[in-house]
């Protein structure tokens, strides 16, 4: 039983009884499984794979799945006061009673939220000290391309896409009930696209879905009894980008590009408008205007929902046409929001942005007539090959969207090196130079009626500290832990001064990280075997350097190394996708769509 005093705010946060949360009979799940979310409700509630792996995981016979969040400060403070132990929402059970924990990491500054929850649940920090009826603590999500940094605190870690993973783990869990606890970790660590750092291994595979008509896709997501970020209901209609942008971690990290076809889209629409009683919905993708059915579903949901909200949270310029617009117009909307990414086109080609601004241009018309009047743009700052006359060239960018009456809401943001893309080698700009240029560009928008928005340096060398980590970091970790940080990604939480103090203390060099590497040194994220070649990534940025761009991967073929069949119906296909053979579902609504599991 959980009693939440009267002074925490929000205490719905903790409560776990909303509509499609799952519930079952203790007795009848031989497997415990704490699917936590490091940072808070709000937080959490809103990201799709949260909701995916919480039906898959209660699709597995004998598992129950249960999920956890971080508390915010009031009530970690009461929890620590009272000597209570965090635990999941649905059954109030303590994490150091759960047989799995899982934590999706997707943000740099949410590893102190991982290293708190732990604590905070009465399970042991550091795996090697874990033992007997601990419950086994696996990592996943994107900070887990590069696994060193996180060894200390997981016991395994799953490299890419856990979709079909996550069900062979509870499974071998399931089946190796009673068994020593080391000997079930060096089993898990058989599996492909698993690592753990008590079995030695050379490297681990990355992990993708093949065929996503033949994957599972949420219908029955709990419904957030508090206001989550995006309280709608998320449908996943591509995974990967084909656009081959050579900053983007998802980018490469979620080659290859794959979409869901019209008819399976259309299917989860319905059943989960159905379960649901959303009134919006959100057509998820790294870049939804390069769907090819995206007519098709907007028709769809036009025709067949009168009244419902269609969000499109990431658009490349250019790559819708009148036809979406018109039949978006026709529907209640949200704004629109462009990656813009540099000012210049020259700039762009080096970072192998290939849009067209000037057809946006062209349809502002349009959008105006069909009442829009707030565009979104995202702008990034510190490459190496920029000038101020790039960054003051920005200026001729938003002008035409004012002159048109269009409210324009511009994000700035620095620009962080990322593990297997090919800018992962460059150095990211110091704090003092990023200030500069994004000052720059604040004084070029002065009096053009533009709002400027920017993120805090600070936060910015902190992400990029961590996202090029090695296992050396795992010791500023515990350090940061030590020190009571945690809720890092909230700005009344963060602080630089600690990642500050520790470098110093242990006379390190922060650039180490932040600084350029050289391409004859290897990575400490080349353990993880992404499926296309380094030679691939090294050839992209010398690209770079002379401006050269790299067709798509939607139009033609990149030559990554990945092994890509061809396109069919659209789709890219990979040649060496197999279904695993040790997966078993229960029957029930929410496996409908679990075909390909």
């Amino acid at each position: 039983m959980l009693t939440i005093p009267r002074h925490i705010m929000r205490p719905a946060r903790y409560i776990g009884c909303e509509p499609n949360h799952v519930r079952k009979d203790p007795k009848d799940a031989r497997v415990r499984f704490a699917l936590c979310y490091p940072d808070i409700y709000e937080i959490g509630m809103s990201y799709y794979g949260l909701f995916l792996l919480y039906e898959i995981a209660n699709n597995v016979e004998g598992v129950w799945c249960e999920r956890c969040f971080a508390p915010w400060a009031d009530m970690e403070d009461h929890l620590r006061s009272t000597g209570a132990a965090l635990a999941t929402l649905e059954s109030k059970t303590p994490l150091h009673e759960m047989d799995i924990i899982g934590f999706s990491l997707t943000y740099e500054l949410n590893v102190t939220n991982v290293l708190n929850m732990l604590d905070l649940g009465g399970v042991k920090i550091r795996a090697q000290e874990r033992e007997g009826k601990d419950p086994i603590v696996i990592g996943g999500g994107p900070l887990m391309l590069n696994p060193k940094p996180y060894e200390r605190f997981f016991d395994i870690i799953v490299a890419g896409e856990g979709d079909e993973a996550l069900v062979s783990i509870l499974n071998r869990v399931r089946e190796m009930k009673g068994e020593t606890r080391d000997r079930v970790i060096a089993e898990l660590a058989k599996l492909e696209g698993v690592h753990s750092p008590f079995v030695s291994s050379p490297n681990v595979k990355r992990l993708f879905v093949g065929d996503l008509d033949g994957a599972y896709h949420p219908v029955r997501p709990p419904i957030p009894t508090v206001d989550s970020v995006h309280n709608r209901l998320n449908i996943e209609i591509s995974r990967g980008c084909g656009n081959g942008c050579r900053f983007c971690l998802a980018g490469f990290g979620y080659r290859p590009y794959r979409e869901r076809s019209f008819e399976a889209v259309k299917g989860v629409i319905d059943e989960g408008l159905r379960n649901t009683g959303y009134e919006e919905i959100s057509l998820l993708s790294l870049s939804s205007g390069d769907y090819g059915s995206l007519f098709d579903v907007l028709d769809y949901a036009k025709t067949n929902y009168p009244g419902l909200s269609v969000s499109l949270p990431s658009l490349k310029i250019g790559s819708i046409g009148s036809a979406e617009i018109a039949a978006m117009g026709e529907m209640a909307r949200t704004g629109f929001t462009f990656a813009l990414e540099a000012p210049t086109p020259g700039l762009r080609a080096r970072l192998n942005k290939d849009i067209d601004v000037e057809n946006l241009v062209r349809q502002l018309p349009q959008l105006k007539a069909l009442g829009w009047r707030r565009l979104k743009l995202y702008l990034m700052v510190g490459f190496p090959w920029e000038t101020d006359d790039d960054l003051l060239a920005v200026r001729d960018v938003i002008l035409p969207f004012r002159a048109a009456g269009m409210d324009v809401n511009l994000s700035v943001s620095p620009f962080t090196p990322k593990p297997h893309t090919p800018f992962q080698w460059l150095p990211m700009d110091d704090e003092d130079i990023l200030m500069q240029k994004i000052m720059l560009i604040k004084d070029a928008l002065k009096k053009t009626g533009a709002r400027v928005r920017y993120r805090d340096t600070s936060v910015s060398i902190v992400e990029g500290i961590v996202a090029r980590a090695d296992e050396r970091l795992a010791g500023l970790f515990e350090y940061l832990h030590g020190q009571g940080v945690r809720l890092e990604a909230w700005r009344e939480f963060f602080s630089f001064e600690p990642y500050r103090q520790w470098f110093e203390e242990d006379l390190s060099d922060m650039r180490l990280y932040t600084g350029r590497r050289d391409p004859a040194e290897k990575l400490p994220w080349d353990m993880v075997d992404m499926g296309f070649d380094t030679s691939f990534l090294l050839k992209e940025l010398e690209k770079a350097e002379t401006g050269d761009m790299t067709v798509d991967c939607l139009t033609g073929c990149a030559a990554c190394g990945l092994g890509c069949a061809g396109i069919e119906k659209g789709l890219r296909q990979c040649e060496s996708v197999r279904a695993p053979s040790d997966i078993s579902i229960k029957s029930g609504d929410t496996a409908a769509h679990a075909v390909g599991l």
